[in-house]
């Protein structure tokens, strides 16, 4: 059963060192993000706040690990689109 409040960000990152095909799937850079207790914020607003998160922790460390990749992140966060 799927989280209620979970953020997924998925990026595709050969690390320095490695092959392309080499591996039996695609290297990537996954961060999940969700919540443990009550929060103050709920429902769209929470799930922005662990986009935001989730985005910002792969996007940094995508940089950190140098990914064969060329990616450039947008520096607007993603939005959550309207119900």
């Amino acid at each position: 059963m799927a989280h209620p409040d979970l953020a997924y960000v998925y990026v595709p990152c050969t690390p320095p060192g490695k092959k392309r095909g080499e591996a039996r799937e695609a290297y990537a850079l996954t961060v999940d993000a969700w919540t443990i207790g009550e929060t103050r914020v709920h429902g769209k607003e929470l799930r922005q706040v662990l986009i935001d998160f989730a985005y910002q922790v792969a996007r940094h460390t995508y940089e950190a690990v140098d990914c064969q990749e060329s990616r450039t992140f947008p520096k607007e966060l993603p939005r959550v689109p309207a119900a």
